[in-house]
């Protein structure tokens, strides 16, 4: 929840405000492989697959790509508890996060920014790896730029059980 303005011209929109996370889950990109971004055609490249191929820029893409290099933005996102980043994939997480990120964006560039740190909350948040549940004791996350740049600190423990459980499992 929360209040967005959106303010400007189509070619030079500005967008503000600030957003509540609650009972929120994000699931991170379940995919392998590099970096899926398109890249932009030149001019020229442009030109080459008009007069060879036929091809014709889609004037949505265009316009949103426009749009988007044109964005001003200033949004505070603030992250209350039960607000989660989980993955189904090795390492299988399910983390809650609380805090608060400022989210900006200069006209002319593509990427995004985000500052500030998110506390990682070690009550219920968990990792699991080499097929052992470890409980996450503390943590947090530090942004302070593109979002390829943020620094994850996270300490976990994973407590053995006693010797009567483990011959009871096999």
């Amino acid at each position: 929840s929360g209040s967005l303005q959106l303010t400007g011209r189509t070619t030079r929109p500005e967008l503000s405000g600030q957003l509540t996370t609650s009972n929120t889950s994000f699931w991170p990109t379940e995919t392998a492989g590099g970096d899926l971004r398109q890249f932009p055609l030149s001019f020229e490249d442009e030109v080459m697959l008009v007069e060879n191929f036929g091809y014709q820029t889609v004037v949505a893409d265009t316009l949103s790509d426009a749009i988007w290099r044109g964005l001003a933005m200033e949004v505070s996102i603030e992250i209350e508890r039960d607000t989660w980043i989980r993955q189904r994939v090795n390492p299988e997480m399910a983390i809650e996060l609380s805090g608060r990120i400022d989210v900006q964006k200069n006209r002319g560039e593509e990427d995004m920014n985000i500052f500030r740190r998110i506390e990682v909350l070690p009550d219920r948040s968990t990792i699991k790896q080499f097929g052992r549940n470890f409980r996450i004791v503390e943590g947090l996350a530090q942004f302070n730029g593109p979002i390829e740049e943020m620094i994850l600190q996270v300490e976990a423990e994973y407590e053995v059980p006693p010797a009567w459980e483990l011959s009871q499992q096999n």
